[in-house]
């Protein structure tokens, strides 16, 4: 025979004759051929059962028989793994039934998906007649709540789980196959075929029903790693590098004070202190922050910030569902407390007292860099938004740890799931499509940006993988996909609950980048792991020139 494209793998073990010909006849009907059919006899001892076994293997030349004494079905599955030849493995027990296209409909979509580690498929119970459908994508926090796959659904690419170390643990007595799956969850890709492939042959006497106590502690065991794994606890870090960020689990203590750069300055209580004005959404609250902490180091004085803008913005607002002012802009909340960054603030009086003494330094410019504002020798208030890395990039270390996001809850299944979407792919790009007020003040992209920048994503990267962040638009997601496929939205799901900071956080896992002309996009490539990767801007950036936009990133002209 020649070599096989696919390994079908049966472990058996004194399974009754009736019961395994119609699994082994499910298997030597179907459609595509092409397989070599790998029977692991596991010690049986019933003499009918092994006669069966010795029939089929002398009728058919693709079954390939093995016999060998009683070791337990995961290590039967483990040898079976290990002995199969071919690229792909389906697995299937010896008391279900495979629908006859099973295999090829699995075949064709491994081959249109290369990336796809494990396939499954809906399937059939019986004779209770009920239908499982599974999650079509589960992530890996649908394999917490339950296994997400019919073992006997399965089909997987052997060399992508090989690469991770990803095998049967002989040492699991019950739940070996969902023991395996959720360490996989973690990995690679898994998708359920939303039709059904397969019949579940329900029986009293199966291994599932064996003992309940020891499968009630084979399955606490297996929840108790996967949210160690979660919590990113020690034993996981190694095995897990080239997924889990290096960030530690809970930060270190942020210093009072800013490490001092160049000789060595005395903070002095007795000078007026800085205090900038926070305005703005989270993005430029971030620029502000970061500029005031650069010119209190340089200037050696204390710095404290100014909430007074959020105060008077409330006033505003004449929309109050989408809280918009007369203009059409949002007026937002202030939102630098989500950080555990020490956010010194200023009171009231501190403020009118510095107002009254006109020592207000105004500044209208959203992205040019003034050198002579760092070598200002006056303290005072300081309003503006300062969009520009020369004043701060000396600190971006500082800064790392103190816009450092919090962990998402264990129960937040969307974001989750999305951030271990993420990190399965080599090449994720975020996409941040900024809309919302942007349009009411004729400021959101042209299509034409996605597109190019799209078109320069491919030439540049193998295999990117497109995350979209903001609220829908047909017209960006047919410029995007008309260079990939490979693309999925976020959407604005977390804007809409008011945690916009959770899309950010989720942006800076992202490897490479297609910012829009936002502050938020502009913090997400500039901290995120886009910093070492490929970022597009577009240009003119926003206040028609290009000086916000970093020296290592791609300007992509506006059409």
């Amino acid at each position: 025979m020649t070599s096989p494209r696919l390994s079908v793998l049966m472990p058996v073990y004194n399974t009754e004759p009736e019961y395994l010909s119609q699994a082994i006849d499910s298997i030597l009907s179907q459609s595509f051929t092409e397989f070599e059919f790998l029977i692991y006899d596991d010690g049986s001892t019933r003499e009918d059962t092994l006669a069966l076994l010795e029939r089929y293997a002398a009728s058919d030349d693709r079954i390939r028989l093995m016999h060998e004494k009683n070791g337990g079905v995961a290590y039967a599955r483990k040898r079976l793994v290990e002995e199969a030849s071919a690229g792909l493995c389906a697995i299937m027990d010896s008391d279900d039934i495979a629908h006859p296209l099973r295999f090829e409909k699995q075949l064709d979509f491994l081959e249109k998906h290369p990336d796809v580690g494990i396939c499954g498929s809906w399937f059939h119970r019986f004779p209770s007649d009920t239908m499982v459908c599974l999650p079509t994508l589960p992530g890996y926090l649908d394999f917490l709540r339950e296994n997400c796959l019919g073992n006997s659904t399965v089909m997987f690419n052997k060399e992508i789980l090989s690469r991770y170390g990803l095998n049967f643990n002989e040492k699991c007595r019950y739940c070996e196959d969902y023991e395996l799956y959720a360490r996989a969850a973690r990995l690679v890709k898994i998708v359920n075929l939303p039709e059904v492939l397969l019949e579940y042959r329900e029986r009293p006497d199966s291994l599932c029903h064996a003992d309940l106590e020891a499968i009630h502690n084979a399955d606490w065991y297996i929840h108790r790693r996967m949210l160690d794994f979660l919590t990113r606890r020690e034993e996981w870090r190694g095995a897990t590098s080239s997924l889990v960020s290096e960030l530690p689990a809970v930060q270190r203590p942020l210093p009072k004070t800013l490490p001092l750069q160049g000789k060595k300055r005395f903070f002095s209580r007795f000078k007026r202190p800085v205090v900038v004005r926070l305005m703005g959404g989270l993005g430029n609250q971030m620029f502000q922050y970061a500029f005031g902490c650069a010119l209190a180091e340089r200037l050696g004085r204390r710095v404290k910030f100014d909430l007074s803008w959020f105060e008077e913005a409330v006033e505003t607002i004449v929309n109050k569902e989408k809280k918009e002012n007369s203009d059409g802009v949002v007026m937002r909340d202030y939102a630098l407390d989500v950080f555990s960054a020490p956010v010194p603030l200023a009171d009231r009086s501190l403020v009118r007292r510095l107002s009254r003494r006109k020592n207000v330094e105004t500044v209208t410019s959203y992205h040019r860099f003034d050198p002579s504002l760092m070598d200002h020798p006056r303290g005072g208030l300081w309003e503006g938004y300062f969009q520009n890395e020369g004043y701060f990039s000396s600190l971006k270390p500082y800064l790392k740890k103190a816009f450092a996001f919090p962990s998402f809850a264990l129960d937040d299944t969307f974001n989750q799931t999305t951030l271990l979407r993420i990190r399965l792919y080599e090449n994720s790009v975020f996409v941040h499509v900024r809309g919302g007020d942007y349009k009411n003040l004729g400021w959101a992209l042209p299509p034409s940006y996605y597109f190019d920048a799209a078109a320069y994503m491919v030439s540049k990267l193998d295999d990117p993988h497109f995350f979209v962040f903001g609220e829908y638009d047909e017209a960006v997601d047919k410029a995007l996909c008309s260079h990939t496929s490979s693309l999925e939205w976020v959407g604005d799901h977390n804007s809409l609950r008011n945690e916009d900071w959770k899309d950010m956080a989720l942006m800076m896992h992202c490897r490479n980048a297609i910012a829009a002309n936002s502050s938020f996009s502009w913090w997400a490539a500039w901290l995120g792991e886009a910093e070492r990767g490929v970022v597009t801007a577009p240009s003119p950036f926003l206040d028609g020139t290009d000086e916000g936009i970093c020296d290592s990133w791609v300007k992509i002209p506006r059409k």
